[in-house]
């Protein structure tokens, strides 16, 4: 996500699970752009917790992927053993 202000300064966040407070800050930067157009903000709003549930869903998806994977091996790791 980038944002570049009036003055012509840029702001960049990568949008990933670990960036949560940096997407954060340069959302709160953006809106405090006394030039920004109300439909500008609500829409920066909007995308804002658009990309914060994205993020949420990331983590939640990367924590059930670890959890198939583990359940995963420990069926081979039986498998293994009774075929034994």
């Amino acid at each position: 996500m980038t944002f570049v202000d009036s003055n012509g300064e840029a702001f960049q966040a990568v949008l990933t699970p670990r960036n949560v407070t940096e997407v954060k800050n340069l959302v709160k930067q953006v809106l405090e752009d006394e030039t920004l157009d109300s439909a500008v903000a609500l829409q920066i709003k909007k995308l804002h917790k658009i990309a914060m549930k994205a993020i949420a869903d990331t983590i939640i998806q990367s924590s059930t992927n670890k959890e198939l994977l583990m359940q995963l091996k420990k069926h081979k790791k039986r498998e293994t053993q009774t075929d034994e």
